[in-house]
């Protein structure tokens, strides 16, 4: 049945061509409803295809797609479908553009095509994944060529779907850097790239009894939470990563806490204790009380050796001596402790 639809698209493709064209086009094309694109360079995108249909049979779309120079399409492996889409493909011609075709499911138990969603107002058919070349300027891209095939076969020879690609710069995610401190943790709805900024993100990588330890990360995978290390109060702007990251592996959790585990300290120098009094924000991170086999009301932060960093902050008065239960000392012997802010090692 399959190979009978691409036939049936084959001929639909051909019928285009003449010029004979249906009286009772009721179905359309748009990209992003208003037929703009905004594009970073050097980066990837996406771009929604709308489909507005009054016609409850469609099973298979075909058109062409011109993209403007520096503007390539992604694989069909990388597109979102949507509404019984089962399949959408795209082959690039010698002259430059891509041929897309796509198909809705097919029931194999009950013999029959499933239509693709009915919205007279336009709804998302495919998502599909653009890559921009690092000197993309823009310019003008465009859908021709539309075949839309179901009970009916619609094709208008002299429509074509004008889309303006808009090359700006890259899109950033503002976070705020906390307190005085400069320690604060995040949860993003975007993949970040820290490359180059000032700024640092962490991410918590190990827990013990008493210590967490952070591991420093340039890209963070969006609904991760992480810590970001800043300059002191204030806000930066985060670029959104160009492609998408591996997830982190990071121990926070996101969402909301509950009594028992633990939240960043403000100094940043720990987690502590939540008594489950407040709110936490939906940009917060936090450590589940799971991740913690002691139960202890702090747990001190630690760089892994990988970040380069071996400072730990503490609010405490300069000259104390604390272990890594956050027991002060009067005294070292071996081991690790933390002095004036420091982490230290005995030998």
């Amino acid at each position: 049945m399959k190979s009978l639809k691409k036939i049936f698209l084959i001929a639909l493709l051909a019928f285009a061509s003449s010029n004979v064209f249906s009286q009772d086009y009721t179905a359309s094309l748009s990209i992003n409803n208003d037929n703009i694109v905004n594009a970073v360079p050097g980066g990837s995108g996406t771009f929604d295809l709308i489909l507005t249909n009054t016609d409850p049979e469609i099973t298979v779309i075909g058109f062409e797609l011109t993209l403007p120079e520096g503007a390539t399409l992604g694989k069909p492996s990388t597109y979102t479908k949507y509404d019984n889409v089962q399949s959408v493909s795209r082959n690039l011609t010698d002259e430059g553009y891509y041929v897309v075709t796509i198909e809705s499911i097919f029931d194999e138990d009950e013999n029959e095509e499933i239509p693709l969603n009915v919205n007279s107002e336009g709804a998302k058919i495919v998502t599909f994944t653009i890559d921009y070349a690092a000197d993309f300027a823009g310019g003008e891209g465009k859908l021709a060529n539309i075949v839309i095939g179901g009970a009916q076969s619609y094709k208008d020879k002299s429509l074509v779907v004008p889309v303006t690609f808009k090359a700006g710069a890259a899109e950033t995610v503002e976070i705020a850097l906390g307190n005085a401190s400069g320690y604060n943790t995040y949860v993003s709805e975007k993949d970040l790239d820290f490359t180059g900024l000032d700024a640092k993100a962490y991410i918590v990588s190990a827990v013990s009894s008493t210590e967490a330890t952070l591991k420093a990360v340039t890209t963070i995978k969006a609904g991760e939470g992480f810590i970001i290390e800043g300059a002191g109060e204030g806000t930066i702007e985060v670029p959104v990563a160009a492609e998408t990251p591996a997830a982190s592996g990071t121990l926070l959790a996101t969402g909301q806490p509950s009594k028992g585990d633990y939240l960043l300290a403000k100094d940043g120098s720990s987690f502590v204790l939540w008594d489950g009094t407040g709110t936490l924000a939906a940009t917060k991170a936090y450590l589940p009380a799971s991740a913690i086999s002691s139960g202890a009301k702090i747990i001190n932060i630690a760089f892994g050796e990988s970040t380069g960093i071996s400072e730990v902050k503490k609010s405490e008065a300069d000259g104390a001596i604390y272990n890594l239960s956050g027991m002060r000392v009067s005294k070292t012997q071996k081991g690790v402790y933390i002095m004036n802010g420091r982490k230290v090692i005995v030998k």
